[in-house]
């Protein structure tokens, strides 16, 4: 059991990894604008729900709590996009 538990975990560490990698590469490219942004947010939300799912072990917890920290996940990221895009039309 504790070897599937180690392999599990360096799988979704290596998924962590390459994420974060993608994130630098589109942060670096600030010419994509809002499809960069939304991209970003996008990975952003997948890591963030790795780390819940796999690192908290939510998913072993009740449906509820899952579903209450993924909307969370949802409702900050996309207010996040929002606020960094509004800057960008308001310094135009």
């Amino acid at each position: 059991m504790q070897r599937i538990m180690r392999g599990h975990i360096t799988q979704t560490w290596i998924i962590l990894l390459v994420l974060t990698m993608l994130t630098m590469g589109a942060g670096y490219r600030s010419s994509l604008g809002l499809v960069g942004d939304a991209a970003i947010m996008i990975i952003t939300l997948i890591k963030g729900r790795q780390l819940l799912v796999h690192f908290l072990e939510i998913r072993r917890s009740r449906f509820g709590w899952l579903f209450l920290f993924s909307l969370w996940l949802v409702i900050v990221s996309v207010a996040n996009w929002g606020a960094a895009n509004m800057v960008h039309f308001l310094v135009r």
